[in-house]
């Protein structure tokens, strides 16, 4: 009962989210325009999900299209409270066809935004880590460990989307580091892969590490955070 309660709530408050974004974003325009706009509104309400989790029996492709449309409901959110705020402060200096025709501007621009940011993040998200070095000066350190190199992958988040390809490239592109030392910190895997060696081999595939390659701890980094830690010497291998 509770959990339902909790459930209808969250229902109750991501509607009425979705009443203010047809308001605020659609009153500028046209009947067909309206229409064709609630639509696609109730269509984002529908996919939505309403929780932290999904259900067990969701497919890959459901559950990456619900996440990816979370990410579009949030820009599209934060951008109309955004043009409110702007619409408020040029009612102070606007009026009339003037103030009209910059609110129906700003529609089509938050409209049109929405989308592009959502496409840029997605791809972001997608590609494989950039590598970032940085110098890690240490007073007093041995000399036996000048150019000691560390390798650090943080929150992989291996799951439904992000699958066995993506794990290989960024396993290809540590192990050309050929670091000392790999640290994989925070969560590699999801609950729904954790126990899935086809997803999981390709860490076991790689080659170990050839020595101090420079004076340089290297850190890779992907989206994502939370979770455990994990980590190990020598190749990219998970430790689980």
């Amino acid at each position: 009962m509770p959990l339902r309660s909790a459930s209808f709530r969250i229902l109750a408050i991501l509607a009425l989210l979705h009443l203010y974004l047809g308001l605020r974003l659609l009153a500028p325009f046209e009947l067909p325009a309206r229409l064709a706009g609630a639509a696609a509104l109730l269509g984002c309400l529908a996919l939505l999900p309403k929780g932290f989790h999904l259900a067990r029996e969701a497919g890959p492709r459901e559950v990456l299209l619900r996440w990816v449309t979370m990410g579009f409901f949030s820009w599209l959110l934060v951008l109309t409270v955004a043009r409110d705020a702007a619409l408020a402060a040029a009612s102070l200096a606007l009026e009339g066809g003037a103030l009209a025709a910059w609110s129906r501007a700003s529609a089509l621009a938050v409209i049109a935004a929405t989308p592009a940011i959502t496409a840029i993040g997605f791809f972001m998200a997608r590609r494989v880590a950039p590598v970032v070095e940085v110098d890690v000066p240490l007073a007093g350190l041995p000399e036996a460990l000048h150019g000691f190199t560390i390798a650090q992958i943080s929150d992989l988040h291996v799951g439904p989307t992000i699958k066995r390809r993506f794990v290989e490239r960024i396993v290809e592109r540590v192990n050309r580091l050929e670091a000392d030392v790999v640290r994989s910190p925070g969560t590699s895997w999801t609950e729904a892969c954790a126990s899935s060696p086809t997803t999981r081999s390709p860490w076991g595939a790689s080659p170990p590490a050839t020595g101090p390659t420079s004076s340089r701890e290297t850190t890779s980094t992907t989206p994502a955070c939370t979770g455990g830690c994990e980590s190990c010497a020598g190749s990219a291998r998970a430790c689980c």
